[in-house]
């Protein structure tokens, strides 16, 4: 079930020497996996909404990229595009130049060396790139919402026997001053 069992114990006395039954072992086995589990858990939520950064980016991006070339009216694949900011950046890429230019790619730049442009192929290539990262991305995410949901299946698993181990005891704790009453 779980690794570990934290916070039992007595000063001098190992968990397993202590005077108790299975039940109180049992008891802080599944609070140590509650414990465990709920770490897992945010885990998975904090790289859930990593993911869903990174997939808001790169749909900023293509939006972006996309009225840039629907403002140009460019037809033709030769035909420049004016795109503020460039095509971007990726560190994934390893491109400081821009997202998925390479050194040298980005010319036609105007005579003040400010305005980037681009041809339409080059665009349309970026924008086709970024929405295949993008697919990757959501495949990724679904994994990991099936993953979240499996932790959290198993989480209320554990809080389940716990509960049923309280509710146990409790009937035996019951049992035991109804007999000192007789």
């Amino acid at each position: 079930m779980c690794d570990r069992v934290s916070g039992a114990g007595v000063v001098g006395m190992e968990l397993y020497d202590m005077p108790m039954d299975i039940d109180d072992l049992a008891f802080m086995s599944l609070i140590a996996c509650l414990d465990e589990s709920t770490e897992a858990l945010l885990d998975r939520m904090r790289d859930i909404r990593e993911l869903n950064g990174r997939k808001k980016a790169i749909n900023d991006e293509i939006d972006r990229l996309t009225r840039a070339l629907d403002a140009s009216g460019a037809e033709s694949d030769d035909d420049k595009v004016i795109v503020p900011g460039g095509l971007g950046l990726d560190a994934e890429e390893g491109n400081s130049g821009g997202l998925g230019i390479r050194s040298g790619e980005a010319r036609g730049l105007d005579d003040l060396g400010t305005t980037p442009t681009f041809t339409r192929k080059q665009v349309q290539d970026r924008i086709e790139s970024l929405r295949r990262k993008l697919e990757d991305l959501g495949s990724n995410s679904e994994i990991a919402l099936i993953d979240l949901n499996r932790l959290m299946s198993k989480r209320n698993e554990a809080i389940q026997l716990t509960s049923n181990i309280l509710a146990s005891s409790h009937q035996s704790a019951m049992a035991v001053i109804a007999n000192f009453k007789a």
